[in-house]
């Protein structure tokens, strides 16, 4: 079978747009304001981990061929990916504690929803042109490393999109068509048809943006459903114009390096390479950079490149009529309870003193224990409103050698970290709760050269005003990186 001459215009269109996206949107990422940007192409391309996971990806393929499983994106992820970043990082601790896909998206991962695969989903649409229910399944298979629901949704109809859009340039047919593999109960099916339905209203692209904000905005800027909603807001108000769909996206905000870097692609397709270099006017970057984030495989140097080596996977997979597809909705399959690889013991009680304490408070074998499985505890189970406002947790932590370590106690309220004994972190208050070791609500120091062996550790969390209580405990290495060969205990060694 032979593609259609015009698939690798728009497969580059795809890669020269996804570059574009990514290098005017990287310097804004995590700004939450409504931005207005000038119409001007930038005139370098950054590095972005939306391409580079995709890179890693492209070299799997190349080396186990397109029949891979979730389990070799696992082996892709430990040999070729070293981000510490929210999702990342605790997909990367999973793997590492033996954990398998699906459960290395699931177990731990407050960041479930997080917009880390529906950035990756292009390779797949150009993979499988006009094929969007093989695109959906592999998307789905990718997801699920560091991800589970909205976000594995998310990247399924990106994917399907873009495989659509190679053979369909109605935007709405395109995103309808790429709507029907999700299930109806997908929240961020919702907003996106909000999306739609507003745009169609006459409403301008701030009004619908605060719409979307007010019934679907999520603390932490990289959630997916608020992003998804202004990719798709990108492209129907940017009118068939390449660059403005992409400032469009870009002037929604929040994880806009994200966002503008999809919509960049989906018109890039619709629109392919010759159109997209005509129109511009000036010249277009066309080298590919990638970061630090990635290594140990060969990245191709430019767009055109990379357009080539996707082109013979592409032209592969043409002549394979029986791989796996997934239906019309896909509903994600039920997950047995996974086992815990990572308990945390503490001891606990607490106090009727609701200010911070000056000393390290002291706990006795009669204090009660609990188990938390992985870092997060269920504090209302231990310490409902109807207790005092003083919480005291104390656990000891093993290392296995002689390194350098950080305690983070994730919380939203006033803190207090004591590591053998000595203060080393206070906040008499938090900011918004969020576990990502490099962004996160409280900012402990790195403890340099600890000694191996055992380890106390005690906080004291006061009750913060708002409800629920969420709390982490997690331990991590000097560059941000979760640390899985430590052991805990609730006594001392």
């Amino acid at each position: 079978m032979t593609l259609r001459t015009d698939y690798k215009d728009k497969m580059l269109g795809c890669w020269i747009g996804k570059s574009i996206g990514g290098t005017i949107g990287g310097p804004l990422e995590g700004n939450t304001n409504f931005l207005d940007l000038p119409y001007e192409y930038p005139k370098v391309n950054i590095d972005n981990d939306d391409l580079d996971l995709q890179l890693v990806w492209l070299h799997q393929l190349e080396q186990r061929g397109l029949r891979i499983t979730a389990d070799d994106m696992g082996d892709a992820w430990l040999n070729h990916v070293k981000f510490p970043f929210d999702e990342y990082g605790v997909a990367m601790a999973n793997l590492k504690m033996g954990l398998k896909p699906p459960a290395t998206g699931i177990f731990n991962n407050w960041f479930t929803n997080g917009m880390g695969s529906p950035i990756r989903s292009e390779i797949w649409g150009c993979i499988f042109p006009g094929r969007p229910e093989v695109a959906g399944y592999y998307a789905y298979l990718d997801a699920q490393v560091d991800h589970w629901d909205e976000s594995v949704w998310g990247e399924v109809l990106f994917a399907c999109m873009e495989s659509i859009a190679f053979e369909e340039s109605d935007l709405h047919k395109i995103i309808d068509q790429g709507l029907a593999f999700i299930p109806d109960h997908s929240v961020m099916k919702r907003a996106v048809q909000l999306t739609v339905q507003l745009h169609a209203d006459g409403k301008s692209l701030r009004e619908t943006r605060e719409k979307i904000l007010a019934d679907f905005q999520h603390h932490n800027f990289t959630d997916c459903v608020q992003n998804i909603t202004f990719t798709i807001a990108g492209l129907l108000y940017g009118g068939g114009d390449f660059l403005k769909c992409i400032l469009d996206a870009s002037a929604c905000g929040y994880d806009v390096d994200c966002t503008a870097a999809t919509a960049g692609s989906i018109i890039g397709i619709i629109q392919g390479a010759e159109y997209i270099f005509a129109n511009a006017k000036v010249d277009i970057a066309t080298n590919v950079v990638t970061s630090k984030g990635v290594f140990g495989f060969d990245a191709p140097k430019d767009v055109y490149e990379l357009t080539d080596r996707v082109m013979k996977l592409a032209e592969q997979a043409d002549d394979m009529t029986d791989l796996p597809t997934i239906d019309r909705p896909f509903n994600l399959p039920v997950i047995e309870p996974i086992k815990s690889p990572y308990q945390v013991p503490v001891k606990f009680k607490t106090m009727s003193k609701n200010a911070l304490l000056e000393t390290e408070p002291q706990m006795t074998d009669a204090s009660e224990h609990i188990f938390a499985d992985g870092a997060f505890f269920n504090l209302p189970a231990i310490w409902p409103n109807t207790q005092p406002d003083t919480l005291i947790l104390q656990t000891n932590v093993q290392l296995p050698q002689d390194r350098s370590f950080r305690i983070l106690p994730v919380w939203e309220g006033g803190v207090k970290l004591w590591v053998d004994g000595k203060l080393i972190y206070e906040q008499t208050h938090g900011r918004r709760f969020n576990p990502a070791i490099h962004r996160c609500s409280v900012n402990t120091p790195v403890i340099e050269n600890a000694k191996a062996g055992w380890h106390r550790v005690t906080v004291q969390l006061i009750r913060p005003t708002r409800v629920p209580h969420e709390f982490a405990f997690i331990v991590a290495d000097e560059n941000r990186h979760w640390m899985v060969d430590v052991q805990f205990g609730s006594e001392e060694k």
